[in-house]
C-alpha cells in the first residue's frame, strides 16, 4: 500500500519481477495515483491479518521514497523504483507478469480498499477487453471484470494488480463503479499495453523489465522460499526427433531436460527454419514457435509446428531457459520435410432435387484428396445463404472406407507393405446408425479434458493372456475385469471387459492377435470393441495398464506404453460411465499418431464411428465423449483431415415435410489448403412439387451372369427428358453408397400411355450393388426413385463357352467363368495343333470374363481356342470357332 509523506493511505501497488531476475526493486501502481511526490512516499508491506478480523497492523514492514522510471496515460500505469530495496525479512513476493494481449479465464485482485488492510477479490468468469467506459478512452485499453464473484474494491484500490489463472499479472486496477454498495464492472489497465504502447522507455514497461530484449512475454513471480540464484544452465536436449509430416505440419517430440533451480525448465525458445541451424546467430534468426509448457525433467513432450509450406524441408532446434534466465545449449538439430500440396475433388459439384411434400432423402457429396503424391488435405465444411426452413436440412461427415487401405497391413516390425494413409474426421461427428454422436475438447460445446490419474490409485493389470506366439504384454488381454454396473454399448447390456495391450477395449476374448488396427466398421474381427488408440503396442519393457472401478464410472489408464519396435511413451484413458457415455482422455502422446485407429465399433461390425484411421487427430490434452443420447449441439462447422487416395462424405438429409411448394436453395462450402482451391463452392437447389413428373409403375433389377437388367415402367410423365442410371457399390465393411452414373435412357417428354423401359449394366465384377433411377425434366430438375438391390454373384462351376459370333470375321468373343479367383491362359491354335497366339489374361477374379480376338491378321478355317486354369490343374476345355473371310 503506497502512504504519503503524512501517513493518508493514497492507493495500492505490487512489486514486479524482470527477465534478469536479480530483484531489482520495481514497483507498478496505476498512472492517476501518481501525485507528482513520489519521491516521499512510503510503501508499506505485509499490511494484512493472519485471519478474517479486520485488523489494523503489523504497521512496520515499510520503505521510504520511489523514482518514477516511467509511466503512461494509455493504460493508467506508472513504475517506480524503490529508493531502498525491501529487507529480506519482508519476505517479498515479486509477481511475474504476462505482456501476452490474452484475456484471463478467471481473475484474483489483491488490494486495499479504502486504505484498509489486505483484501482479495475473485471472479470465475473469463475477463473481457474494453476501453475505460467511466469515461471516453482508447479501445481495448482495459481488462473488464463485470463483476465480483467473491469480494469488490473500494478508493484505495486503485493501482492493484489483477492476476490470471496463471498467477501472472495482467494489469492494475484503474477504477470502475465496483464499490461495498454496488456490485458492478472494475477496470484494469492492460499490462500488455503498457508493455509497449509507449515510444520511449519512459512510457513503457518492456525496456525495464525485459533490459536484454529477450522477447519474452511472459516471466513466473520470484519468492523468497524460492532459494539463491544459480547460474547452471538446463541440461542440453539431445533426443529432439521429428515425426508425422502433413502437407502444411511437422511434430516434435523430445525429453523435457532437466535443471536443478526452482521449478526447474520454465520456458522452451523453440525455432525452425527452411536454412541450417548450426549456431546462435542462424538459431535466433529462426521463426519462433511459442505455446509449449516445460514437463517435468525427463517426462516425453511434443509440439505440432504448423503452418508450413508444401513439401518443404525445415531445421528444428530449442533451448531451455530455467528460473534464474540460465539458457541451455542449442539441442541437436532433427530435419523434416512436409508433404506435398493435396488436390481436392469434389463430386457432384451441385446438387437440384425435387421432393414431394412430406419426403426424406439423403444426397451426399463425396470429398477426395486425389493428389497422385503423398499429401494431406485439411477442410472445413459449412452452410451457407441456406433458405430452407430451420431444422428441415441436417449435415454431416461420413469417413468413406477405403478398400486398398484394408490391403495395407503390418509385419510384427510394423514394417507397412505401404506407407498408411487415411482420414479423420475433426471436432465432433455421427450419428451412426444405433445414434452414437461424438464431440472433442477441440469444439466449442466439448467436454472439459481432465485428467485423473489412477496410476497409484488404480489396481495394476496383471494377468495378461497371450493371443499368439508373442508376449501377453505386446500381444495379449488382461482380464476380464467387472464394472461393478450394467454398461450399456449399442443395446446390449456389458458387466465385464479385456483390456488389449494393442490400446482398445474388447467385450470377448480375441481369437487371435490384433496388431493391425483397420478400418470402422469391418466384419472381419475384432468386433464390439472401444478404440481409444488402436495401433501395435507393446508394453513387455516398459509401462502399466491399471483400472479402477468406481460407483458410476470405470477407469483404465495406459501409462508410458510404447508402440512395437519404438521408442516412444503413450499415456491415456478410457472412461466408461454408468448411464453409457463413453470418455477419451489423452495425458501424454509421445510416439508417431498416425497409424492408428480411433473409435468404437458394434459387435456384428455392421456399425461404428471412425473418428480417425491411419491420418493425425490425437494431441495431447484432448478429450472425447461418445453417448447416444447426446446433450450437446450440433456442431456449426465440420472438418478434417483427409490423406492422399482417401475420401469423406457429406451427408446432407432433406426433409420437406410441411414445406411449401417452391424452389429452396443453399450453399455447401468446402474450404482446404488446396492451394488451386481453397474454396470451393456447391450450389444446393430442391423443389418441392405436389406434382409428381413421373410416376413410376415398377422398377425391378435382375442378375443375368456379370450383368445387371434393369427394367422400369412408367404409368405417366410430365417433361420427362430422361433418366440417368445411377448405381452405387455396397461391400460390407462400408455404410457409405457413393453413386455414380452408370447411363441414360431418353424419356417419353409428356404422355399418359404406359411406357416400359430397359437398361443392361454390363461386365460387373462379383459384388453387391444399389441402383436409382434420376428423372430428370426438360428444365434441369431432377427426382430420384426408390433404389434397388442386385448381388452378382460368382458361377458354380468352370466354363469356357462358345464364341460369339461364330462364323466371324475379323473379331469374335470368348467367353469363361471362374468361380474362384485364378490365373487364366487363353490359347489360339489351328487344325494341326500349332500355336497360333496367346492370349495371357493373367490373374483374375472370379465372376463372367470376356476375351476379345482379332483374328484378321489369320487366314479362313477352324481354329481351336483353349482354356487352361493354373496350368490346368484346376480346369482345361477347349472349343472350335470358324474365320470366314
Amino acid at each position: 500500500m503506497i502512504l504519503t509523506a503524512s501517513n493518508s493511505r493514497l492507493c495500492s501497488g505490487s512489486m514486479v519481477n524482470n527477465m534478469r531476475q536479480d530483484l531489482t526493486p520495481y514497483f507498478l501502481t496505476a498512472n492517476h495515483c501518481w501525485s507528482g511526490t513520489p519521491a516521499t512516499w512510503i510503501i508499506m508491506f505485509n499490511y494484512q491479518s493472519p485471519n478474517c478480523n479486520n485488523i489494523d497492523g503489523p504497521l512496520n514492514y515499510t520503505v521510504q521514497g520511489t523514482t518514477t522510471i516511467a509511466k503512461n496515460a494509455d493504460s493508467d500505469f506508472a513504475l517506480l523504483l524503490l529508493n531502498t530495496a525491501p529487507p529480506d525479512t519482508y519476505m517479498v513476493h515479486f509477481n511475474g507478469w504476462s505482456a501476452e494481449d490474452v484475456a484471463s479465464t478467471s481473475s484474483v485482485g489483491i488490494h486495499h480498499p479504502s486504505g484498509d488492510i489486505k483484501k482479495i477479490s475473485w471472479d470465475n468468469d473469463p475477463s473481457s477487453s474494453a476501453d475505460y467506459e467511466p469515461s471516453p478512452y482508447l479501445p481495448n485499453s482495459h481488462w473488464k471484470i463485470t463483476m465480483w464473484d467473491d469480494g469488490t474494491t473500494e478508493p484505495g484500490s486503485s493501482g492493484s494488480p489483477l492476476f490470471d489463472q496463471n498467477k501472472r499479472l495482467i494489469g492494475q486496477l484503474h477504477g470502475g463503479w465496483a464499490s461495498c454498495t454496488s456490485l458492478t464492472a472494475d477496470y484494469y489497465g492492460k499490462f500488455a499495453m503498457s508493455w509497449n504502447r509507449g515510444s520511449t522507455p519512459a512510457t513503457r514497461l518492456k525496456d525495464w523489465l525485459d533490459p536484454d530484449n529477450t522477447g519474452a512475454l511472459i516471466l513466473d513471480g520470484w519468492d523468497p522460499t524460492i532459494g539463491d540464484p544459480d547460474t547452471v544452465a538446463p541440461t542440453t536436449i539431445i533426443d529432439l526427433a521429428v515425426v508425422d509430416p502433413t502437407s502444411n505440419s511437422l511434430t516434435l517430440n523430445w525429453t523435457a531436460p532437466m535443471d536443478s533451480s526452482f521449478g526447474g525448465v520454465k520456458v522452451y525458445d523453440i525455432r525452425y527454419s527452411v536454412q541450417p541451424i548450426n549456431d546462435s546467430v542462424s538459431f535466433y534468426s529462426a521463426a519462433q514457435f511459442s505455446g509449449i509448457v516445460p514437463d517435468t525433467a525427463g517426462a516425453a513432450q511434443n509440439a505440432v509446428v504448423d503452418q508450413l509450406s508444401f513439401n518443404s524441408t525445415y531445421y528444428f532446434a530449442i533451448r531451455s531457459r530455467d528460473f534464474w534466465n540460465n539458457w541451455s545449449e542449442i539441442s541437436n538439430v532433427p530435419t523434416g520435410t512436409t508433404l506435398s500440396a493435396p488436390q481436392l475433388d469434389v463430386s457432384p459439384d451441385s446438387l437440384h432435387l425435387t421432393l414431394d411434400s412430406a419426403a426424406t432423402m439423403i444426397e451426399t457429396i463425396l470429398l477426395s484428396n486425389i493428389s497422385a503424391n503423398p499429401s494431406t488435405l485439411t477442410y472445413t465444411v459449412g452452410l451457407d445463404n441456406n433458405v430452407y426452413p430451420s431444422n428441415s436440412v441436417s449435415v454431416k461427415l461420413l469417413p468413406v472406407m477405403n478398400e486398398s487401405s484394408n490391403l495395407i497391413e503390418l509385419d510384427k516390425n510394423e514394417n507397412p507393405l505401404k506407407e498408411p494413409r487415411g482420414m479423420s474426421i475433426e471436432g465432433s461427428g455421427g450419428p451412426d446408425l444405433f445414434g452414437y454422436k461424438w464431440i472433442d475438447s477441440d469444439e466449442p460445446n466439448g467436454p472439459t479434458y481432465i485428467w485423473d490419474d489412477i496410476s497409484t490409485t488404480g489396481t495394476l493389470a496383471t494377468n495378461w493372456v497371450a493371443t499368439g506366439s508373442f508376449d501377453p504384454k505386446d500381444e495379449g488381454v488382461a482380464g476380464p475385469y467387472s464394472f461393478g454396473f450394467n454398461f450399456k454399448y449399442y443395446g446390449n447390456i456389458k458387466t465385464q471387459v479385456y483390456i488389449s495391450s494393442n490400446g482398445l477395449l474388447v467385450f470377448d476374448m480375441p481369437a487371435a492377435n490384433i496388431y493391425t488396427n483397420a478400418q470402422i466398421p469391418g466384419s472381419s474381427a475384432p468386433n464390439d470393441f472401444i478404440a481409444p488408440f488402436w495401433d501395435d503396442l507393446d508394453g513387455t519393457t516398459q509401462g502399466t495398464v491399471h483400472y479402477k472401478a468406481e460407483v458410476d464410472k470405470f477407469i483404465v489408464q495406459f501409462t508410458n506404453w510404447q508402440k512395437y519396435s519404438a521408442t516412444s511413451s503413450l499415456t491415456f484413458q478410457i472412461v466408461l460411465y454408468a448411464n453409457g457415455r463413453i470418455m477419451f482422455y489423452y495425458n501424454n502422446m509421445n510416439a508417431t499418431l498416425t497409424s492408428a485407429t480411433v473409435g468404437i465399433e458394434n459387435n456384428a461390425g455392421n456399425d461404428g464411428l471412425q473418428i480417425a484411421y491411419n491420418a493425425a487427430y490425437v494431441h495431447n490434452g484432448l478429450a472425447v465423449k461418445f453417448a447416444a443420447d447426446p446433450e450437446w449441439l450440433a456442431s456449426n462447422t465440420l472438418g478434417g483431415m483427409i490423406y492422399n487416395g482417401n475420401s469423406a462424405a457429406i451427408e446432407l438429409t432433406f426433409n420437406s415435410e410441411d414445406y411449401p411448394e417452391g424452389e429452396y436453395s443453399m450453399d455447401v462450402i468446402v474450404n482446404s489448403n488446396d492451394p488451386s482451391s481453397p474454396e470451393i463452392i456447391i450450389p444446393v437447389r430442391m423443389t418441392v412439387s405436389y406434382i409428381v413428373p413421373v410416376e413410376l409403375a415398377s422398377f425391378t433389377v435382375e442378375q443375368v451372369k456379370n450383368e445387371a437388367v434393369l427394367r422400369w415402367t412408367s404409368a405417366t410423365e410430365t417433361n420427362n427428358s430422361g433418366f440417368e442410371i445411377e448405381k452405387a457399390i455396397i461391400s460390407a465393411d462400408k455404410n457409405i453408397k457413393q453413386f455414380q452414373s452408370a447411363g441414360f435412357v431418353k424419356g417419353n417428354g409428356t404422355t399418359t400411355e404406359t411406357v416400359s423401359y430397359s437398361f443392361t449394366d454390363k461386365n460387373l465384377n462379383v459384388g453387391r450393388y444399389v441402383y436409382r433411377l434420376k428423372q430428370i425434366d426438360l428444365d434441369g430438375t431432377m427426382e430420384y426413385s426408390p433404389e434397388v438391390e442386385v448381388e452378382i454373384t460368382a458361377p458354380d462351376v468352370f466354363a469356357l463357352y462358345q464364341n460369339y459370333p461364330n462364323p466371324f470375321n475379323p473379331s469374335t468373343t470368348i467367353e469363361f467363368s471362374l468361380p474362384v479367383k485364378a490365373d487364366v491362359n487363353l490359347s489360339i491354335y489351328n487344325t494341326l495343333g500349332e500355336l497360333v497366339t496367346s492370349l495371357n489374361a493373367g490373374l483374375m477374379e472370379a465372376g463372367y470374363h470376356q476375351i476379345k480376338f482379332d483374328a484378321s491378321r489369320y487366314t479362313s478355317g477352324t481354329y481351336i481356342y483353349r482354356i487352361k486354369v493354373n496350368g490346368g490343374k484346376l480346369f482345361s476345355e477347349s472349343k472350335k470357332m470358324l474365320l470366314l473371310k
